[in-house]
């Protein structure tokens, strides 16, 4: 198994903007490399009997350990590797305090050792439980220091053994109202016990498999921004949300951004370049098309926060296909600022076959109309001919602009800034139209 990736150690020197095309591409890649292919150390802390091995099998999907109602039967420290030749997640499933004394000494020593190697403590207790007298101590005295590398997330397990035990709605399988009421004060005691926020406790149930993705997103919201993709790779399916996944894609482009330094206007390039060779999901391509004149870059500008190209009132701006890659707040997009049709019959040609060309690339395509505008004809045959065949992948919103330039002109509630009466009646119109 290859060498984890240290980013706590991590000496190497951000790029700069001198650095040549061929070492920022050749760094970059590498960067990219070490973030997909890191190997991240979590602990699984917790008294005896909260369950933590089940835990870890519902967010991991592996048998990490036996498990067992009846006796604590976490000895020893078991560190399993999940994963393939590269790339994994490590998880400690660490010996309960709270069994004797002389158990406590020897497992506070093991904690000490343990901590400055791990990159996340998942700290299991289990609902109905309120020994925490050994699980405070151990947490001010080890975690706590640690909290900046190391984040800790308390794990509130077994809910559905609350009292009333049987107030569970099946339905919506989530605890009734007076469960809930019982799981809220929980809550509360844990944060006071421990002295932490309520954002950093989660509650589940293993058993009735209630509450493990938003447990899954607390994991990636707290990690650091290097490290949130590695959990989430190695999570299973079920406990994935789309935002636990955007975040960990995010916290790659954030850290290639940080690392790029006066470099980045070009790297950003090489990043966009490793997504697509990679085949990630998570960079959508959007195409904003439209008939010359329509305002798709100034709508673009407005939408995006970025001035993707020039804008002008007078001649067609966008002669050109231009790709270009957006970071908003985060989010990766590929924008494709398409050439207007409309200018001439040889133009339109080479356009249209640019859009077949496209269409099949897109994820979503924004098809701009000028308000004041009704030269819809070659519109309408691109939107037919080619767009509309494949709605299911790629839906089109139409966005008609410039709603500002239909009669009466003058029309317009500053206060509230929104069309006067008269105007709203002639852009309802338009809707239709």
């Amino acid at each position: 198994m290859n060498q984890p990736y240290n980013f706590d150690q991590d000496e190497s020197q951000p790029l700069n903007a001198n650095s040549t095309a061929a070492e920022i591409r050749k760094r970059i890649e590498e960067k990219v490399k070490e973030i997909r292919s890191y190997t991240p150390k979590v602990g699984v802390f917790g008294v005896t009997g909260v369950g933590k091995s089940s835990l870890c099998n519902a967010l991991f999907g592996k048998d990490v350990a036996a498990v067992s109602d009846v006796a604590a039967c976490t000895r020893e420290p078991k560190e399993i590797f999940i994963g393939s030749e590269g790339a994994g997640i490590k998880l400690v499933d660490v010996p309960g305090v709270g069994e004797t004394i002389e158990r406590d000494k020897e497992y506070f020593a093991l904690y000490e050792k343990l901590a400055p190697e791990l990159d996340l403590v998942i700290w299991v207790i289990k609902a109905d439980d309120r020994a925490y007298a050994q699980a405070e101590k151990a947490y001010k005295e080890i975690l706590e220091p640690n909290l900046k590398k190391c984040p800790v997330v308390f794990v509130i397990n077994q809910v559905d053994k609350l009292n009333p035990l049987r107030d569970w709605d099946d339905a919506k399988n989530q605890p009734g109202s007076e469960k809930q009421k019982n799981i809220d004060a929980k809550i509360f005691e844990v944060s006071k016990a421990f002295d932490v926020s309520t954002k950093y406790i989660e509650t589940v149930s293993v058993a009735e498999k209630y509450n493990l993705t938003k447990l899954m997103d607390t994991l990636v919201e707290v990690l650091p921004k290097e490290k949130k993709y590695s959990v989430v790779r190695e999570a299973v399916e079920e406990v994935k949300s789309e935002e636990a996944e955007a975040k960990a894609e995010k916290g790659i482009w954030d850290t290639v951004k940080e690392f790029a330094g006066e470099a980045w206007d070009s790297a950003k390039e090489v990043v966009a370049d490793t997504w697509k060779s990679e085949g990630k999901p998570n960079m959508p391509k959007v195409g904003v098309l439209g008939v010359t004149g329509v305002g798709k870059s100034s709508l673009c500008n407005a939408l995006f926060g970025k001035d993707i190209a020039a804008v002008s009132d007078i001649a067609a701006c966008t002669s050109n296909q231009q790709e270009i890659l957006i970071d908003c707040d985060g989010l990766k997009i590929q924008l494709i600022d398409m050439p207007g049709i409309g200018e001439n019959i040889e133009r339109d040609k080479k356009y249209f076959a640019l859009y077949e060309k496209l269409a099949p690339e897109l994820n979503l395509v924004i098809w701009v109309i000028k308000a004041d505008d009704r030269a819809y004809a070659q519109a309408k045959k691109a939107y037919r001919e080619i767009l509309e065949p494949n709605f299911k992948k790629c839906p089109v919103v139409f966005v008609i602009n410039q709603v500002d330039r239909l009669n009466p002109l003058c029309d317009w509630d500053d206060e509230k800034n929104q069309p006067g009466s008269e105007k709203k009646k002639n852009i309802n119109k338009k809707i239709f139209e």
